[in-house]
């Protein structure tokens, strides 16, 4: 995952966190709303029950307005405009609560404008069914002083009956705080990866560039040493001389695939694309692999275009990209290597490069995984086989970046056939 995507997925899971809380917050202040305003209807509803049956008791009339005034979010005042008998007043409230279904807690008081002070206070506990008489009324009862007969009603729990009254919407909230926890704890795992990863990338490539500079020395000590008089006339020394180049070439092209993936992972690969003669090519590839193939028994088909095809390629890319289907076709190949370097024309736009080989092939649950970073095929507790498992993975992105079209085709004991198609220069 490039850097450009990371950063997108980041700040859209970021978007999306901020406004899905937002959603929720504006979902349960709407729901509690709802229950208040619901709560206040019934309740509403049945206080001018109570004070209608407290006028029919006494045989008198209410007010024609302002009956019920709701003085805070739990505390109501009725107004009765009559003598008011506490015994009576607590009997209907209990009644007329239960026949509304409001189940709940509340306390009571009866204004007395004698005293002017709110008086036979009791609190009444619902669920218990228990009635506890206070001396006197809460002292935070307040007054209306624009009434002379009525009294106040509080429910102290109003907010709790709220709160589990909106108990699905509170389990809706901890399941999505715990997704958007997960979530959030997935957007720290990317970037922490991110991070390791940007740092595994810094160390390959200083590691790689340390690399170089022996590297050069050793190539340029061997071909000094390749012109000494007394290495020509040894033959032994031929042999080490020659074995020093050849290893000093291959790990020279490792390094080069490991700095070209690295760039291509951060974002900084450029193609430096000219007009490639397949010809040339395939004949640079037979040159450097027919003799070690032949050394061994294989046996090294070229077919080498009569008529010149030219593409849009980066050359020394393009040459790496056989030169490694060709390294893994010797590789896996168990005794004499048969190993072919084909074209085709497959139309007058495309052409096919294929590279097909005798070896143990690859099984069909792993044709899909090889050309991912670092993966090799797994060969139990063997591991005669050399390598990174970069391989395809550079074959396969090399390809991508030319918009190529990279196929690979094995079954176990039929050998490999790799396929590129790559379109014709107009």
């Amino acid at each position: 995952m490039n850097t450009k995507l990371i950063s997108r997925v980041v700040i859209l899971g970021v978007v999306a966190i901020i406004g899905i809380i937002s959603l929720q917050a504006f979902w349960i202040y709407q729901s509690w709303t709802q229950e208040s305003k619901e709560f206040n209807e019934r309740v509403t509803i049945a206080l001018r029950e109570v004070a209608e049956k407290i006028s029919l008791y006494n045989e008198g009339t209410l007010p024609s307005q302002d009956v019920i005034i709701r003085e805070s979010a739990n505390y109501y005042l009725v107004n009765i405009d009559d003598v008011i008998d506490a015994n009576v007043l607590e009997h209907y409230l209990y009644s007329t609560f239960a026949n509304h279904s409001i189940i709940l807690d509340f306390e009571y008081a009866v204004f007395d404008c004698h005293t002017r002070e709110m008086v036979y206070g009791n609190y009444c506990n619902v669920i218990q069914d228990d009635v506890r008489t206070l001396e006197r009324a809460p002292s935070d009862l307040p007054r209306y002083d624009e009434f002379i007969y009525y009294f106040g009603v509080r429910f102290p729990t109003m907010q709790n009956y709220l709160f589990k009254e909106l108990g699905r919407v509170w389990v809706v909230t901890g399941i999505l705080l715990i997704t958007l926890l997960f979530f959030s704890y997935a957007i720290y795992v990317i970037l922490s990866q991110k991070r390791w990863a940007e740092l595994q990338k810094d160390f390959i490539s200083n590691m790689t560039h340390e690399f170089k500079t022996p590297i050069s020395s050793i190539k340029i000590s061997s071909d000094v040493m390749s012109k000494s008089e007394v290495i020509k006339q040894d033959e032994k020394l031929r042999t080490y001389l020659s074995i020093i180049q050849s290893q000093n070439q291959r790990l020279n092209r490792q390094v080069e695939q490991v700095l070209s993936l690295a760039k291509l992972e951060n974002d900084q690969f450029d193609l430096q694309l000219e007009t490639v003669s397949i010809k040339s090519v395939f004949e640079e590839i037979e040159e450097a692999h027919r003799m070690p193939i032949e050394s061994m028994g294989g046996e090294f088909n070229v077919q080498v275009p009569t008529e010149d095809v030219t593409i849009q390629a980066d050359r020394s890319h393009l040459f790496n990209v056989l030169n490694n289907l060709v390294e893994n076709a010797v590789k896996y190949t168990d005794g004499e290597a048969a190993v072919s370097l084909n074209l085709f024309t497959e139309d007058e736009e495309k052409i096919c490069i294929e590279v097909r080989d005798n070896g143990q092939g690859i099984p069909e649950e792993y044709l899909d995984k090889i050309t991912d970073k670092f993966f090799r095929v797994p060969m139990g507790n063997v591991h005669d086989v050399k390598g990174f498992g970069l391989g395809l993975y550079y074959v396969n992105n090399i390809c991508d970046a030319h918009k190529w079209n990279f196929k690979v085709e094995s079954k176990i004991g039929n050998g490999t056939i790799c396929r590129i198609f790559i379109p014709i220069m107009d």
